[in-house]
Protein backbone atom coordinates (compact mmCIF):
# COMPACT_ATOMS: atom_id res chain seq x y z
CA UNK A 1 0.00 0.00 0.00
CA UNK A 2 1.36 3.51 -0.76
CA UNK A 3 2.73 5.69 2.29
CA UNK A 4 0.21 8.48 1.33
CA UNK A 5 -3.13 6.57 1.16
CA UNK A 6 -2.22 5.07 4.13
CA UNK A 7 -1.85 8.37 6.03
CA UNK A 8 -5.30 9.07 4.32
CA UNK A 9 -7.34 5.94 5.69
CA UNK A 10 -8.18 8.39 8.75
CA UNK A 11 -9.67 11.32 6.50
CA UNK A 12 -11.80 8.67 5.27
CA UNK A 13 -15.83 10.93 4.76
CA UNK A 14 -14.55 13.94 6.02
CA UNK A 15 -15.57 15.54 2.55
CA UNK A 16 -18.95 14.75 2.76
CA UNK A 17 -19.29 15.77 5.85
CA UNK A 18 -17.38 19.36 4.94
CA UNK A 19 -19.32 19.23 1.77
CA UNK A 20 -23.04 18.31 3.55
CA UNK A 21 -22.13 21.76 6.31
CA UNK A 22 -21.10 24.23 3.31
CA UNK A 23 -24.59 23.47 1.67
CA UNK A 24 -26.85 23.79 4.84
CA UNK A 25 -24.93 27.27 5.45
CA UNK A 26 -25.59 27.98 1.70
CA UNK A 27 -29.25 26.67 2.02
CA UNK A 28 -29.79 28.79 4.98
CA UNK A 29 -28.73 31.80 3.72
CA UNK A 30 -30.15 31.82 0.71
CA UNK A 31 -33.55 30.83 2.42
CA UNK A 32 -33.06 34.22 4.87
CA UNK A 33 -32.45 36.46 1.71
CA UNK A 34 -35.31 34.78 0.03
CA UNK A 35 -37.80 35.50 3.19
CA UNK A 36 -36.15 38.73 3.57
CA UNK A 37 -36.96 39.51 -0.10
CA UNK A 38 -40.53 38.34 -0.24
CA UNK A 39 -41.31 40.56 2.65
CA UNK A 40 -39.45 43.52 1.18
CA UNK A 41 -41.82 42.94 -2.35
CA UNK A 42 -44.51 42.60 -0.08
CA UNK A 43 -44.25 45.52 1.56
CA UNK A 44 -43.60 47.13 -1.44
CA UNK A 45 -46.58 45.56 -2.73
CA UNK A 46 -48.51 46.50 -0.31
CA UNK A 47 -47.08 50.19 -0.06
CA UNK A 48 -47.86 50.47 -4.00
CA UNK A 49 -51.73 49.34 -3.15
CA UNK A 50 -52.25 51.56 -0.73
CA UNK A 51 -51.27 54.43 -2.60
CA UNK A 52 -53.48 53.31 -5.15
CA UNK A 53 -56.27 53.17 -2.88
CA UNK A 54 -56.21 56.24 -1.38
CA UNK A 55 -57.25 58.38 -3.93
CA UNK A 56 -59.50 55.91 -5.26
CA UNK A 57 -61.45 56.10 -1.86
CA UNK A 58 -61.37 59.96 -2.04
CA UNK A 59 -62.63 59.66 -5.08
CA UNK A 60 -65.89 57.40 -3.91
CA UNK A 61 -66.53 59.35 -0.97
CA UNK A 62 -66.66 62.52 -2.62
CA UNK A 63 -69.47 60.54 -4.75
CA UNK A 64 -71.18 59.54 -1.90
CA UNK A 65 -71.36 63.22 -0.36
CA UNK A 66 -72.27 64.39 -4.08
CA UNK A 67 -75.38 62.09 -3.60
CA UNK A 68 -76.03 63.58 0.76
CA UNK A 69 -76.05 67.31 -1.18
CA UNK A 70 -78.34 65.77 -4.19
CA UNK A 71 -80.92 64.61 -1.65
CA UNK A 72 -81.04 67.90 0.42
CA UNK A 73 -81.02 69.93 -2.41
CA UNK A 74 -84.09 68.79 -3.14
CA UNK A 75 -85.83 69.03 0.52
CA UNK A 76 -88.70 71.87 1.34
CA UNK A 77 -87.82 74.70 3.36
CA UNK A 78 -88.41 73.14 6.80
CA UNK A 79 -85.62 70.03 6.43
CA UNK A 80 -81.80 70.38 6.45
CA UNK A 81 -81.67 71.87 10.02
CA UNK A 82 -82.85 70.63 13.70
CA UNK A 83 -85.38 67.93 13.54
CA UNK A 84 -87.62 69.33 11.23
CA UNK A 85 -90.55 67.34 13.49
CA UNK A 86 -90.84 68.94 16.47
CA UNK A 87 -90.70 67.30 20.03
CA UNK A 88 -87.82 68.06 22.94
CA UNK A 89 -84.43 67.10 21.73
CA UNK A 90 -82.16 64.62 24.08
CA UNK A 91 -80.83 67.77 25.89
CA UNK A 92 -84.19 68.95 27.18
CA UNK A 93 -84.44 71.98 25.02
CA UNK A 94 -87.72 72.49 23.38
CA UNK A 95 -87.96 72.21 19.49
CA UNK A 96 -90.09 73.17 17.02
CA UNK A 97 -90.98 71.65 13.13
CA UNK A 98 -93.33 70.99 10.67
CA UNK A 99 -95.85 68.30 10.65
CA UNK A 100 -94.83 66.95 6.85
CA UNK A 101 -96.64 66.77 4.14
CA UNK A 102 -99.88 64.10 4.27
CA UNK A 103 -100.02 60.45 3.92
CA UNK A 104 -100.79 59.42 0.49
CA UNK A 105 -97.92 62.08 -1.07
CA UNK A 106 -95.60 60.32 -3.83
CA UNK A 107 -92.20 58.99 -3.00
CA UNK A 108 -90.45 62.41 -3.75
CA UNK A 109 -92.70 64.46 -2.04
CA UNK A 110 -91.70 62.33 1.22
CA UNK A 111 -87.83 61.99 0.50
CA UNK A 112 -87.92 65.84 0.54
CA UNK A 113 -88.90 66.30 3.81
CA UNK A 114 -87.25 63.17 5.71
CA UNK A 115 -84.41 60.62 5.83
CA UNK A 116 -84.93 57.23 5.07
CA UNK A 117 -84.69 53.57 3.50
CA UNK A 118 -86.39 55.47 0.08
CA UNK A 119 -83.54 58.06 0.01
CA UNK A 120 -80.69 57.52 -2.53
CA UNK A 121 -77.97 57.72 0.04
CA UNK A 122 -78.97 54.79 1.51
CA UNK A 123 -79.08 52.24 -2.18
CA UNK A 124 -75.80 51.03 -2.51
CA UNK A 125 -76.50 51.17 -6.26
CA UNK A 126 -76.53 54.95 -6.43
CA UNK A 127 -73.15 55.33 -4.08
CA UNK A 128 -70.94 53.21 -6.32
CA UNK A 129 -69.05 55.25 -8.80
CA UNK A 130 -67.96 54.19 -12.09
CA UNK A 131 -64.22 53.93 -11.82
CA UNK A 132 -61.90 51.60 -9.79
CA UNK A 133 -61.43 48.78 -12.89
CA UNK A 134 -59.25 46.05 -11.12
CA UNK A 135 -61.06 46.54 -7.59
CA UNK A 136 -63.86 45.56 -6.19
CA UNK A 137 -65.84 49.07 -4.49
CA UNK A 138 -68.15 49.04 -1.68
CA UNK A 139 -69.65 51.94 -0.26
CA UNK A 140 -71.90 52.63 2.42
CA UNK A 141 -73.45 56.13 4.22
CA UNK A 142 -74.36 55.19 8.09
CA UNK A 143 -77.03 57.69 9.37
CA UNK A 144 -75.08 59.22 12.29
CA UNK A 145 -78.45 60.50 13.55
CA UNK A 146 -79.69 56.72 13.94
CA UNK A 147 -77.26 56.15 17.03
CA UNK A 148 -77.73 57.11 20.81
CA UNK A 149 -75.38 60.46 21.62
CA UNK A 150 -72.89 59.33 24.11
CA UNK A 151 -72.82 62.93 25.28
CA UNK A 152 -76.04 62.69 26.59
CA UNK A 153 -74.72 60.96 29.57
CA UNK A 154 -73.83 64.61 30.88
CA UNK A 155 -76.56 66.49 29.69
CA UNK A 156 -76.97 69.87 31.96
CA UNK A 157 -80.65 69.04 32.66
CA UNK A 158 -80.68 66.64 35.92
CA UNK A 159 -83.70 65.14 34.72
CA UNK A 160 -82.44 64.35 31.10
CA UNK A 161 -78.89 62.77 32.31
CA UNK A 162 -80.80 60.08 34.27
CA UNK A 163 -83.01 58.98 31.62
CA UNK A 164 -79.62 59.36 28.97
CA UNK A 165 -77.94 56.83 31.76
CA UNK A 166 -80.97 54.65 31.89
CA UNK A 167 -81.11 54.54 28.18
CA UNK A 168 -76.88 53.93 27.51
CA UNK A 169 -77.08 51.17 30.40
CA UNK A 170 -80.11 49.55 28.33
CA UNK A 171 -77.73 49.76 24.89
CA UNK A 172 -75.09 48.06 26.55
CA UNK A 173 -77.17 45.12 28.14
CA UNK A 174 -78.90 44.78 24.92
CA UNK A 175 -76.12 45.30 22.23
CA UNK A 176 -74.39 41.68 22.50
CA UNK A 177 -76.85 39.64 23.58
CA UNK A 178 -76.29 35.94 23.40
CA UNK A 179 -72.56 36.26 22.27
CA UNK A 180 -69.54 35.83 24.63
CA UNK A 181 -68.91 39.34 25.09
CA UNK A 182 -72.37 40.18 26.66
CA UNK A 183 -72.62 42.52 28.79
CA UNK A 184 -74.89 42.28 31.80
CA UNK A 185 -76.92 45.35 33.16
CA UNK A 186 -74.11 45.40 36.28
CA UNK A 187 -71.45 45.53 33.70
CA UNK A 188 -73.25 48.10 31.68
CA UNK A 189 -74.03 50.22 34.91
CA UNK A 190 -70.26 49.94 36.15
CA UNK A 191 -69.24 50.88 33.02
CA UNK A 192 -71.17 54.28 32.56
CA UNK A 193 -69.55 55.07 36.11
CA UNK A 194 -66.14 54.69 34.78
CA UNK A 195 -67.11 56.93 32.31
CA UNK A 196 -68.49 59.21 34.54
CA UNK A 197 -64.65 59.17 36.10
CA UNK A 198 -62.99 59.78 33.03
CA UNK A 199 -64.70 62.83 32.21
CA UNK A 200 -63.94 64.22 35.87
CA UNK A 201 -60.72 63.88 35.17
CA UNK A 202 -60.24 60.63 37.35
CA UNK A 203 -57.84 58.66 35.23
CA UNK A 204 -54.33 57.07 36.35
CA UNK A 205 -51.31 59.27 37.02
CA UNK A 206 -49.61 58.76 34.38
CA UNK A 207 -52.42 59.60 32.12
CA UNK A 208 -51.78 62.53 30.07
CA UNK A 209 -54.73 65.46 30.38
CA UNK A 210 -55.21 68.41 27.81
CA UNK A 211 -54.98 71.62 28.11
CA UNK A 212 -58.74 72.74 27.36
CA UNK A 213 -59.63 76.61 26.15
CA UNK A 214 -61.60 77.73 29.14
CA UNK A 215 -65.38 78.01 29.02
CA UNK A 216 -66.87 81.62 27.89
CA UNK A 217 -68.77 81.65 31.27
CA UNK A 218 -65.03 81.27 33.23
CA UNK A 219 -63.65 83.93 30.88
CA UNK A 220 -66.70 85.74 31.99
CA UNK A 221 -65.70 85.60 35.38
CA UNK A 222 -62.11 86.08 35.32
CA UNK A 223 -62.95 89.68 33.27
CA UNK A 224 -65.23 90.75 35.72
CA UNK A 225 -62.68 89.26 38.67
CA UNK A 226 -65.64 87.00 39.80
CA UNK A 227 -64.40 84.04 41.63
CA UNK A 228 -64.66 80.76 39.12
CA UNK A 229 -64.83 78.33 42.03
CA UNK A 230 -68.89 79.00 42.37
CA UNK A 231 -68.92 77.73 38.63
CA UNK A 232 -69.63 73.74 38.88
CA UNK A 233 -67.59 72.99 35.41
CA UNK A 234 -66.00 69.50 36.87
CA UNK A 235 -66.76 67.71 33.12
CA UNK A 236 -64.40 69.10 31.24
CA UNK A 237 -62.77 66.33 29.78
CA UNK A 238 -65.31 64.58 27.46
CA UNK A 239 -64.98 62.14 25.18
CA UNK A 240 -63.68 63.60 21.10
CA UNK A 241 -63.82 60.13 20.05
CA UNK A 242 -65.39 56.78 20.00
CA UNK A 243 -61.88 55.74 20.13
CA UNK A 244 -61.62 56.85 23.81
CA UNK A 245 -63.84 54.29 25.02
CA UNK A 246 -61.63 51.19 24.78
CA UNK A 247 -59.72 53.18 27.27
CA UNK A 248 -62.28 52.72 29.64
CA UNK A 249 -61.93 49.17 31.46
CA UNK A 250 -65.01 46.38 30.72
CA UNK A 251 -64.60 47.64 26.67
CA UNK A 252 -62.75 45.63 24.36
CA UNK A 253 -61.67 46.69 20.92
CA UNK A 254 -64.20 44.04 19.27
CA UNK A 255 -66.78 45.65 21.53
CA UNK A 256 -66.07 48.95 19.46
CA UNK A 257 -65.85 47.26 15.88
CA UNK A 258 -67.59 44.05 16.01
CA UNK A 259 -66.29 40.55 15.92
CA UNK A 260 -67.56 37.41 13.73
CA UNK A 261 -68.75 34.99 16.39
CA UNK A 262 -70.39 31.46 15.49
CA UNK A 263 -70.01 32.47 11.92
CA UNK A 264 -72.07 35.43 12.53
CA UNK A 265 -70.82 39.16 12.57
CA UNK A 266 -72.20 41.47 15.19
CA UNK A 267 -71.51 45.00 15.04
CA UNK A 268 -69.83 47.23 17.33
CA UNK A 269 -71.06 50.20 19.23
CA UNK A 270 -69.54 52.14 16.68
CA UNK A 271 -73.12 51.15 14.89
CA UNK A 272 -74.80 52.37 17.94
CA UNK A 273 -73.00 55.25 19.50
CA UNK A 274 -72.15 58.76 17.87
CA UNK A 275 -70.49 62.00 19.58
CA UNK A 276 -71.75 64.09 16.29
CA UNK A 277 -75.37 64.54 16.83
CA UNK A 278 -75.43 67.72 18.93
CA UNK A 279 -73.51 70.41 16.54
CA UNK A 280 -73.75 73.88 15.88
CA UNK A 281 -71.18 76.66 14.27
CA UNK A 282 -72.13 79.34 16.47
CA UNK A 283 -69.23 81.50 18.09
CA UNK A 284 -68.86 84.08 20.78
CA UNK A 285 -67.80 87.55 20.14
CA UNK A 286 -64.07 86.89 18.61
CA UNK A 287 -61.70 88.19 21.32
CA UNK A 288 -57.82 89.10 19.85
CA UNK A 289 -56.65 87.02 23.02
CA UNK A 290 -58.34 84.25 22.19
CA UNK A 291 -55.94 82.07 20.80
CA UNK A 292 -59.28 79.85 19.13
CA UNK A 293 -60.71 83.34 17.75
CA UNK A 294 -59.46 82.77 14.01
CA UNK A 295 -61.14 79.53 13.80
CA UNK A 296 -62.79 79.33 10.56
CA UNK A 297 -65.93 78.15 12.78
CA UNK A 298 -65.73 81.14 14.30
CA UNK A 299 -69.15 82.32 13.41
CA UNK A 300 -70.67 85.35 15.66
CA UNK A 301 -74.27 85.07 14.00
CA UNK A 302 -75.91 84.97 17.43
CA UNK A 303 -74.64 87.58 18.63
CA UNK A 304 -76.08 89.73 15.92
CA UNK A 305 -78.62 92.84 17.81
CA UNK A 306 -77.81 92.02 21.26
CA UNK A 307 -75.17 94.18 22.54
CA UNK A 308 -73.00 97.26 21.55
CA UNK A 309 -73.29 99.32 18.56
CA UNK A 310 -74.58 98.97 15.22
CA UNK A 311 -70.72 98.76 13.59
CA UNK A 312 -70.08 95.92 15.06
CA UNK A 313 -73.35 94.05 14.48
CA UNK A 314 -72.10 95.05 11.08
CA UNK A 315 -69.00 93.41 11.16
CA UNK A 316 -70.97 90.70 12.75
CA UNK A 317 -73.34 90.02 9.97
CA UNK A 318 -69.94 89.84 7.37
CA UNK A 319 -69.82 86.34 9.22
CA UNK A 320 -73.12 84.99 8.58
CA UNK A 321 -71.88 82.99 5.50
CA UNK A 322 -70.81 80.47 8.08
CA UNK A 323 -74.44 80.05 9.64
CA UNK A 324 -76.10 76.91 9.70
CA UNK A 325 -78.78 74.77 11.17
CA UNK A 326 -77.91 72.57 14.76
CA UNK A 327 -78.24 69.33 14.30
CA UNK A 328 -80.93 67.03 15.63
CA UNK A 329 -79.31 67.76 19.13
CA UNK A 330 -79.64 64.19 19.72
CA UNK A 331 -82.94 63.08 18.48
CA UNK A 332 -82.55 59.42 16.43
CA UNK A 333 -84.07 59.10 13.18
CA UNK A 334 -86.79 56.62 13.47
CA UNK A 335 -86.17 55.71 9.90
CA UNK A 336 -83.25 54.63 10.30
CA UNK A 337 -82.49 53.42 13.49
CA UNK A 338 -81.40 49.86 14.40
CA UNK A 339 -83.09 47.90 16.52
CA UNK A 340 -80.71 47.85 19.65
CA UNK A 341 -81.30 51.72 19.67
CA UNK A 342 -84.68 51.35 19.31
CA UNK A 343 -85.24 49.26 22.27
CA UNK A 344 -82.42 51.57 23.99
CA UNK A 345 -84.44 54.85 24.09
CA UNK A 346 -88.08 53.08 24.24
CA UNK A 347 -89.59 52.69 27.99
CA UNK A 348 -89.51 48.99 29.61
CA UNK A 349 -93.41 49.36 28.54
CA UNK A 350 -93.03 48.94 25.07
CA UNK A 351 -92.58 45.80 24.25
CA UNK A 352 -89.82 44.37 22.10
CA UNK A 353 -92.43 42.38 19.58
CA UNK A 354 -93.90 45.81 18.54
CA UNK A 355 -90.22 47.10 18.53
CA UNK A 356 -89.20 44.08 15.98
CA UNK A 357 -92.32 45.38 13.95
CA UNK A 358 -91.75 48.51 13.77
CA UNK A 359 -87.96 47.96 11.29
CA UNK A 360 -89.91 45.27 9.66
CA UNK A 361 -92.16 47.95 8.80
CA UNK A 362 -89.64 49.84 7.71
CA UNK A 363 -88.02 47.28 5.98
CA UNK A 364 -91.05 46.85 2.99
CA UNK A 365 -90.01 50.07 1.48
CA UNK A 366 -87.04 47.61 0.13
CA UNK A 367 -90.06 45.08 -0.78
CA UNK A 368 -91.84 47.66 -2.64
CA UNK A 369 -89.63 49.33 -4.26
CA UNK A 370 -88.11 46.67 -6.23
CA UNK A 371 -91.44 45.09 -6.76
CA UNK A 372 -91.91 48.65 -8.55
CA UNK A 373 -88.60 48.29 -10.34
CA UNK A 374 -89.63 45.02 -11.65
CA UNK A 375 -93.05 46.32 -12.95
CA UNK A 376 -91.48 49.20 -14.43
CA UNK A 377 -89.29 47.18 -16.36
CA UNK A 378 -92.02 44.96 -17.77
CA UNK A 379 -94.03 48.05 -18.12
CA UNK A 380 -90.90 49.34 -20.52
CA UNK A 381 -90.54 46.00 -22.45
CA UNK A 382 -94.27 46.31 -23.17
CA UNK A 383 -94.27 49.15 -24.36
CA UNK A 384 -91.45 48.35 -26.42
CA UNK A 385 -93.14 45.55 -27.48
CA UNK A 386 -96.18 47.64 -28.95
CA UNK A 387 -95.26 50.20 -30.26
CA UNK A 388 -97.01 51.40 -33.26
CA UNK A 389 -94.96 50.28 -35.86
CA UNK A 390 -94.92 46.77 -34.03
CA UNK A 391 -98.40 46.03 -34.08
CA UNK A 392 -98.74 43.85 -36.76
CA UNK A 393 -95.64 41.61 -35.10
CA UNK A 394 -96.81 37.89 -34.04
CA UNK A 395 -95.23 36.73 -31.46
CA UNK A 396 -94.89 34.56 -28.15
CA UNK A 397 -95.31 37.49 -25.65
CA UNK A 398 -97.47 36.49 -22.60
CA UNK A 399 -97.70 32.85 -23.60
CA UNK A 400 -98.63 33.77 -27.25
CA UNK A 401 -101.71 35.20 -26.11
CA UNK A 402 -103.70 38.38 -27.23
CA UNK A 403 -103.49 40.96 -23.78
CA UNK A 404 -105.68 43.17 -25.26
CA UNK A 405 -103.63 45.87 -24.23
CA UNK A 406 -101.71 48.44 -25.99
CA UNK A 407 -103.40 47.39 -29.16
CA UNK A 408 -104.87 51.01 -29.91
CA UNK A 409 -108.01 51.17 -27.49
CA UNK A 410 -105.88 54.12 -26.14
CA UNK A 411 -104.25 51.58 -23.20
CA UNK A 412 -100.28 52.20 -22.57
CA UNK A 413 -99.90 48.59 -20.87
CA UNK A 414 -100.80 47.81 -17.43
CA UNK A 415 -102.28 49.95 -15.10
CA UNK A 416 -100.10 52.19 -14.04
CA UNK A 417 -101.37 53.22 -10.74
CA UNK A 418 -99.86 52.66 -7.85
CA UNK A 419 -101.69 50.24 -5.50
CA UNK A 420 -101.04 51.92 -1.89
CA UNK A 421 -99.73 48.51 -0.46
CA UNK A 422 -97.48 48.87 -3.23
CA UNK A 423 -96.03 52.62 -2.36
CA UNK A 424 -92.95 52.67 -0.90
CA UNK A 425 -93.24 55.96 0.48
CA UNK A 426 -96.29 54.28 2.73
CA UNK A 427 -93.76 52.86 5.03
CA UNK A 428 -91.59 55.89 5.70
CA UNK A 429 -92.10 57.94 8.84
CA UNK A 430 -93.01 61.65 8.07
CA UNK A 431 -92.93 62.51 11.84
CA UNK A 432 -92.27 61.02 15.15
CA UNK A 433 -96.30 61.14 16.24
CA UNK A 434 -96.76 58.31 12.98
CA UNK A 435 -94.70 55.78 14.35
CA UNK A 436 -96.77 54.26 16.84
CA UNK A 437 -99.92 54.75 14.87
CA UNK A 438 -98.75 53.29 11.60
CA UNK A 439 -97.21 49.99 13.20
CA UNK A 440 -100.47 49.24 15.13
CA UNK A 441 -102.35 50.09 11.50
CA UNK A 442 -100.22 47.48 9.43
CA UNK A 443 -100.15 44.38 11.86
CA UNK A 444 -103.37 45.12 13.49
CA UNK A 445 -102.03 45.75 17.12
CA UNK A 446 -102.50 48.15 19.75
CA UNK A 447 -100.49 49.94 22.41
CA UNK A 448 -103.15 50.86 24.66
CA UNK A 449 -101.59 49.16 27.81
CA UNK A 450 -98.57 51.52 27.49
CA UNK A 451 -98.83 54.60 29.29
CA UNK A 452 -99.41 57.57 27.52
CA UNK A 453 -96.54 58.82 29.22
CA UNK A 454 -94.14 55.69 27.88
CA UNK A 455 -95.20 56.81 24.77
CA UNK A 456 -94.32 60.42 24.95
CA UNK A 457 -91.07 59.62 26.08
CA UNK A 458 -90.51 57.01 23.22
CA UNK A 459 -91.45 59.15 19.79
CA UNK A 460 -90.28 62.85 22.05
CA UNK A 461 -86.79 61.04 21.17
CA UNK A 462 -87.24 60.96 17.77
CA UNK A 463 -87.20 62.38 14.64
CA UNK A 464 -87.07 61.64 10.80
CA UNK A 465 -85.06 63.93 9.37
CA UNK A 466 -80.88 63.49 9.42
CA UNK A 467 -77.88 66.01 8.68
CA UNK A 468 -74.77 63.87 10.10
CA UNK A 469 -73.13 60.67 8.30
CA UNK A 470 -70.34 58.32 8.28
CA UNK A 471 -69.24 57.52 4.74
CA UNK A 472 -67.22 53.82 4.40
CA UNK A 473 -65.35 52.98 2.07
CA UNK A 474 -64.54 49.55 1.34
CA UNK A 475 -61.74 48.45 -1.61
CA UNK A 476 -60.77 44.93 -2.40
CA UNK A 477 -58.01 44.66 -4.78
CA UNK A 478 -59.19 41.60 -7.24
CA UNK A 479 -55.75 40.70 -8.26
CA UNK A 480 -53.84 40.19 -4.73
CA UNK A 481 -57.00 40.51 -2.20
CA UNK A 482 -56.00 42.79 -0.68
CA UNK A 483 -58.33 44.57 1.36
CA UNK A 484 -58.76 48.21 3.15
CA UNK A 485 -61.37 50.07 4.60
CA UNK A 486 -62.13 54.29 4.84
CA UNK A 487 -64.31 56.23 6.88
CA UNK A 488 -65.10 59.84 6.98
CA UNK A 489 -67.84 61.73 8.62
CA UNK A 490 -69.57 64.59 7.26
CA UNK A 491 -71.91 67.28 8.11
CA UNK A 492 -74.45 67.63 5.47
CA UNK A 493 -75.38 71.27 6.70
CA UNK A 494 -77.48 74.25 5.04
CA UNK A 495 -76.07 77.72 5.47
CA UNK A 496 -77.11 81.16 3.84
CA UNK A 497 -74.85 79.92 0.94
CA UNK A 498 -76.97 76.95 0.49
CA UNK A 499 -76.29 73.30 0.77
CA UNK A 500 -72.51 71.98 1.93
CA UNK A 501 -70.76 69.33 3.15
CA UNK A 502 -68.59 70.16 6.46
CA UNK A 503 -65.53 67.17 7.19
CA UNK A 504 -65.98 66.53 11.02
CA UNK A 505 -64.07 63.31 10.81
CA UNK A 506 -60.96 62.85 7.56
CA UNK A 507 -61.44 60.11 5.25
CA UNK A 508 -58.78 57.92 6.86
CA UNK A 509 -57.89 53.94 7.04
CA UNK A 510 -60.28 52.14 9.68
CA UNK A 511 -60.50 48.45 11.03
CA UNK A 512 -63.42 46.53 9.57
CA UNK A 513 -63.86 42.88 10.52
CA UNK A 514 -66.47 42.42 8.21
CA UNK A 515 -66.10 39.19 5.74
CA UNK A 516 -67.44 39.08 2.31
CA UNK A 517 -69.92 37.00 3.46
CA UNK A 518 -70.94 39.81 5.37
CA UNK A 519 -71.38 42.56 3.10
CA UNK A 520 -74.34 42.81 0.58
CA UNK A 521 -75.84 39.69 -1.49
CA UNK A 522 -75.93 41.64 -4.62
CA UNK A 523 -72.59 43.24 -4.16
CA UNK A 524 -70.76 41.66 -6.97
CA UNK A 525 -73.96 42.41 -9.12
CA UNK A 526 -73.21 46.19 -8.60
CA UNK A 527 -69.58 46.40 -9.21
CA UNK A 528 -70.08 44.55 -12.69
CA UNK A 529 -72.51 47.29 -13.46
CA UNK A 530 -70.17 49.90 -13.04
CA UNK A 531 -68.73 50.54 -16.14
CA UNK A 532 -69.87 51.74 -19.03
Amino acid sequence: MHPIAADRRGERGLAIVLTFIVVMLLVVVLSQVTTSSRVEFDGAASQFSTTRMAPLADACAQHAEAVLLLDLETTGDDSGGGSGSGGVDAFGDALGGSSGSPLGDDAAQITSKTDSQLDEWMNPSALQPSLGEGYTVYVEVIDEDSKVNLLGLWAADEDKRAAWRETFVRLLDKAFEGTSLDFSAMDADQIVRNLDDWVNGQRPADFPLPKLKPSQEEKDAQDNQLDTDIIENDERNFPLSLGELLCIEGIEPRHLTGFVEDDTFHPGLDRYLTLWSHLELQKPVEDDDDPFGGSVFADKGNKIGSQKDDQEDELLAANLELTADATNDGLVNANTAPFVVLRAIAPDDIPTTFLEQLVEFRDKVHETRDKLAAEAAGQSLFDQWNKPDQKDTTSNFSGGQDTGQGSGQGDSGPDERVDEEDDPARYVFETPDEVISKVEEEFDISLGFARDDDKKAFTDYLTTTSQVFTIRVLLKEDATGRRQTYRTIVWRSVTSDGPRIIVLEPLEPCADPRRDKDLPDDLQDINQDRFF
